[in-house]
């Protein structure tokens, strides 16, 4: 008795994880995505895996060379106050282990850099620009990949 009642469940097992793979094959499970394809447009991964939602848009993304380094620059663009994005992405930064350093403050500039312990520095410079006649704030992340 107990060996059908074990070769029942382990069948039941086996047809569930049947359909499920099946389901995940139709696009129905999330197994299968890649994590870049469910991700929104303005999130951003660290080199700590560390993922920011930012509240702008981002304008370009790149990778660069220069001696022999490569370095990933995000520009983002918000309608919010330097000050406000600033302490925003900072809070979610800290949270991740990140130390932040006043490097510069001008009333429409401020340069800032966040560290953590065995991760690549997390630079932002944050201005004002003009679009049109409207102002907005920029923002341009760099670090080390």
């Amino acid at each position: 008795m107990n060996k059908k009642v074990l070769i029942s469940c382990l069948l039941a097992v086996l047809l569930v994880g049947c359909d499920q793979a099946g389901n995940s094959e139709k696009g129905g499970g999330a197994g299968t995505e890649s994590a870049q394809s469910r991700t929104p447009e303005n999130v951003l991964f660290l080199t700590d895996g560390s993922g920011i939602e930012l509240n702008g848009k981002i304008v370009r993304d790149n990778v660069a060379q220069h001696n022999g380094v490569s370095t990933r620059r995000v520009v983002v663009l918000f309608d919010d106050e330097l000050q406000s994005i600033d302490a925003s992405l900072y809070g979610v930064l800290k949270k991740a282990g990140y130390r932040k350093k006043l490097v510069s403050s001008k009333p429409e500039q401020l340069v800032v850099v966040y560290s953590k312990k065995g991760f690549p520095v997390l630079r932002a410079n944050y201005d004002v620009i003009l679009r049109g006649k409207k102002k907005s704030s920029r923002l341009i992340l760099r670090w080390q990949v």
